[in-house]
Protein backbone atom coordinates (compact mmCIF):
# COMPACT_ATOMS: atom_id res chain seq x y z
CA UNK A 1 0.00 0.00 0.00
CA UNK A 2 1.56 3.44 -0.80
CA UNK A 3 2.12 6.10 1.52
CA UNK A 4 0.95 8.83 -0.08
CA UNK A 5 -1.26 10.24 -2.49
CA UNK A 6 0.44 11.79 -6.04
CA UNK A 7 -2.09 14.18 -7.64
CA UNK A 8 -1.53 15.74 -10.74
CA UNK A 9 -3.51 18.44 -12.95
CA UNK A 10 -3.13 20.37 -15.71
CA UNK A 11 -3.78 23.90 -15.29
CA UNK A 12 -2.93 25.92 -18.93
CA UNK A 13 -2.34 29.12 -18.88
CA UNK A 14 -1.77 29.10 -15.04
CA UNK A 15 1.97 30.15 -14.99
CA UNK A 16 1.74 32.11 -11.32
CA UNK A 17 2.32 30.46 -8.00
CA UNK A 18 0.37 33.16 -6.95
CA UNK A 19 -2.95 32.73 -8.54
CA UNK A 20 -2.95 29.24 -7.16
CA UNK A 21 -4.37 28.83 -3.75
CA UNK A 22 -4.36 25.39 -1.94
CA UNK A 23 -6.12 24.63 1.27
CA UNK A 24 -6.40 21.35 3.56
CA UNK A 25 -9.60 21.38 6.20
CA UNK A 26 -9.67 18.76 8.70
CA UNK A 27 -7.15 17.11 7.58
CA UNK A 28 -10.03 15.16 4.68
CA UNK A 29 -10.20 17.69 1.67
CA UNK A 30 -7.92 20.09 -0.33
CA UNK A 31 -9.85 22.82 -2.02
CA UNK A 32 -7.67 24.37 -5.41
CA UNK A 33 -8.66 27.83 -6.32
CA UNK A 34 -7.16 29.91 -8.78
CA UNK A 35 -7.90 32.84 -11.80
CA UNK A 36 -6.57 31.91 -15.11
CA UNK A 37 -6.90 35.28 -17.30
CA UNK A 38 -6.23 35.13 -20.79
CA UNK A 39 -6.40 38.20 -23.31
CA UNK A 40 -9.14 38.36 -25.44
CA UNK A 41 -6.94 39.34 -28.91
CA UNK A 42 -8.31 42.67 -30.74
CA UNK A 43 -8.06 43.09 -34.15
CA UNK A 44 -10.41 46.24 -35.92
CA UNK A 45 -10.28 44.78 -39.71
CA UNK A 46 -11.01 41.37 -37.82
CA UNK A 47 -15.52 41.15 -37.46
CA UNK A 48 -16.70 41.91 -34.73
CA UNK A 49 -18.43 38.13 -33.87
CA UNK A 50 -15.70 35.19 -33.09
CA UNK A 51 -16.08 31.92 -30.73
CA UNK A 52 -13.61 30.96 -28.40
CA UNK A 53 -13.24 27.99 -26.80
CA UNK A 54 -10.28 29.00 -24.22
CA UNK A 55 -11.59 28.86 -20.51
CA UNK A 56 -10.33 31.78 -18.71
CA UNK A 57 -11.78 32.98 -15.04
CA UNK A 58 -12.32 31.37 -11.40
CA UNK A 59 -11.97 27.78 -10.58
CA UNK A 60 -12.14 25.32 -7.72
CA UNK A 61 -12.01 21.46 -6.98
CA UNK A 62 -12.82 19.84 -4.05
CA UNK A 63 -10.92 16.54 -3.50
CA UNK A 64 -11.77 14.01 -0.45
CA UNK A 65 -9.20 11.53 0.55
CA UNK A 66 -10.78 7.99 1.71
CA UNK A 67 -7.56 8.22 4.41
CA UNK A 68 -6.65 10.56 6.93
CA UNK A 69 -3.80 12.53 5.51
CA UNK A 70 -0.77 14.05 7.26
CA UNK A 71 -1.49 18.30 6.49
CA UNK A 72 2.49 19.28 7.59
CA UNK A 73 3.92 16.73 4.89
CA UNK A 74 2.23 17.89 1.53
CA UNK A 75 4.57 18.89 -1.18
CA UNK A 76 3.46 20.67 -4.01
CA UNK A 77 5.00 22.22 -7.21
CA UNK A 78 3.94 24.16 -10.42
CA UNK A 79 5.84 23.61 -13.88
CA UNK A 80 4.51 24.55 -17.16
CA UNK A 81 1.56 24.60 -16.52
CA UNK A 82 1.44 21.44 -14.77
CA UNK A 83 0.47 21.18 -10.66
CA UNK A 84 1.92 18.21 -8.84
CA UNK A 85 1.36 17.69 -5.35
CA UNK A 86 2.43 14.76 -3.05
CA UNK A 87 0.09 14.32 -0.52
CA UNK A 88 1.29 11.79 2.96
CA UNK A 89 -1.25 9.49 4.69
CA UNK A 90 -1.28 9.90 8.26
CA UNK A 91 0.87 7.16 9.82
CA UNK A 92 -1.20 4.62 12.09
CA UNK A 93 0.94 4.25 15.74
CA UNK A 94 0.03 0.74 17.02
CA UNK A 95 -0.38 1.10 20.38
CA UNK A 96 -0.57 -2.12 23.18
CA UNK A 97 -3.56 -2.16 25.62
CA UNK A 98 -2.39 -3.78 29.17
CA UNK A 99 -5.12 -6.51 30.38
CA UNK A 100 -6.27 -5.56 34.53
Amino acid sequence: MPSAYILEGELPGLADKKALDIEFTDGQMVVIAGRIERPIPSNNNEPKVWVSERSTGAFRRVFRFPAQIDMDGVKAGLEHGILSMVVPKKVERKKRVEIE
